[in-house]
């Protein structure tokens, strides 16, 4: 999962990963809350990274 993550970005960009999230965060909101924060979290450091 953690690796399927990480690729995310490079795959979908930033609007994927929101159009792939919202429908699980109707689903759990609890777990996609937290992988929304690591998701943002990774793409803010890969941001700053550039």
């Amino acid at each position: 999962m953690r690796i399927i993550m990480q690729m995310w970005p490079m795959i979908l960009g930033n609007r994927g990963i929101l159009l792939t999230w919202i429908p699980l965060s109707m689903n759990n909101h609890m777990v996609s809350r937290i992988t929304l924060l690591k998701v943002m979290s990774l793409l803010g450091s890969r941001q700053a990274q550039e």
